[in-house]
């Protein structure tokens, strides 16, 4: 129990030490920019209330009908009994900590904690937490892949030297993260021919094998192929839906909708390269330093501070307001368990007839790793 305390203890000094390296770094780009806070908020002040009225909308259709359904598939492909409502719970809750603290440290274990309360056996979650991730990340390797092999981003070599001095002197961003962003995004295509392989590997594998794959030492499930195709497009929209928050909200950029979308998935990489929990600084670094060094902002004197105030206003509506609304439903779960309010899947009154059947290609027996096994397809599916 000590141990437990202690080690919930230390996870939130962590956290604490994010939030402080954040500020620091988020102030030293105000000073050094002289950005002073008359500036900020004036530049707040200038985004029409329609953008942001664009900006929260479109945000909240990405949580409750993108994020939701994605959730959605993953208990139809694990055969869970639950009800949508419950799927809506979790998918609403814990990508916000998941955003904004990460997966790792706090997306995966609150999804344990809920689907433990619940009684989802414990295969059965392993079998959702990795069918989740996996799906996710080849939906990021499948959209970027496309943009940087179609669009792709080449910065000369010395602007490259040049962005990746100020991201280590000016930001603090760590060397190896660096040198990681020199490498892939010298020339982007290169980068991107190798995102879209592993994707296809993965749809193939999905597309010509049953149950589950064995890769050295883990087993990972892979669902039907339609089911595939299903979670990789809603991962990919996942993805354009964000970048359209902060395009919503930014002054003119060259380039638009594209230019912002490419950008916002360079500093994505480089945020699961940095472990930094939800990118705090490392996502506003880079985005702010690629849109200025690339000349993509109109008239960068006046429209910098702008651009600052667009980045702090798209992390508080698309971070900090859907963490605020999960942080209060996820108290008022712990008081519901407490009250033994919340009944386990097995005695939720919908049962089994809980939401409609299975999409197709997700029908078939169950195998030795407890992941469904799926009808082969004919080539015509």
């Amino acid at each position: 129990m000590k141990k437990r305390s202690l080690l919930h203890f230390l996870g939130l000094l962590l956290v604490l030490a994010v939030f402080a390296a954040a500020a620091c770094l988020l102030a030293y780009e105000l000073r050094k920019n002289d950005m002073t806070f008359a500036k900020i908020r004036d530049s707040l002040v200038q985004i029409p209330l329609s953008h942001i009225a664009i900006a929260l909308g479109v945000t909240v259709v990405n949580y409750v009908i993108i994020l939701v359904g994605y959730d959605y598939l993953a208990f139809r492909f694990a055969e869970v009994p639950i009800s949508l409502a419950r799927i809506a719970f979790a998918a609403l809750v814990s990508y916000p900590f998941s955003y904004n603290f990460g997966a790792t440290v706090a997306g995966a274990p609150l999804r344990y904690r809920l689907y433990s309360s619940w009684g989802i056996p414990l295969t059965k979650i392993v079998q959702l937490l990795l069918i989740l991730a996996l799906t996710f990340w080849f939906g990021v390797f499948f959209i970027s892949g496309v943009l940087f092999v179609r669009w792709p981003l080449h910065i000369p070599h010395e602007q490259l030297q040049a962005i990746s001095t100020k991201l280590v002197t000016e930001w603090h961003i760590h060397e190896n993260v660096v040198t990681w962003f020199r490498f892939l995004f010298s020339n982007s295509r290169p980068f991107g021919i190798l995102l879209l392989a592993l994707t296809a590997l993965y749809v193939g594998a999905s597309f010509f094998h049953r149950g589950s794959l064995k890769v050295l030492r883990w087993t990972l499930p892979v669902p039907p192929f339609r089911l595939t195709l299903y979670q990789i497009g809603i991962a990919s929209a996942d993805m354009l839906v964000a970048a359209s928050v902060l395009h919503a909200l930014l002054p003119p950029i060259h380039g638009g909708y594209l230019k912002v979308l490419e950008v916002y998935l360079v500093a994505y990489v480089l945020v699961v390269l940095s472990h930094v929990p939800g990118g705090w600084g490392v996502l506003e670094a880079v985005m702010m330093t690629l849109l200025e060094s690339l000349n993509l902002v109109r008239d960068p004197v006046a429209n910098m501070p702008k651009v600052f105030a667009a980045i702090i206003v798209f992390r508080v509506i698309y971070f900090l307001l859907p963490l605020l609304f999960a942080a209060v439903m996820v108290g008022w779960h712990e008081y519901a368990l407490r009250k033994k309010w919340i009944p386990a899947v097995a005695a939720d009154p919908d049962g089994q007839a809980e939401g409609p059947a299975r999409p197709e290609g997700m029908n078939g027996r169950a195998g030795r790793s407890g992941a469904a096994e799926p009808r082969r397809h004919a080539p015509s599916e």
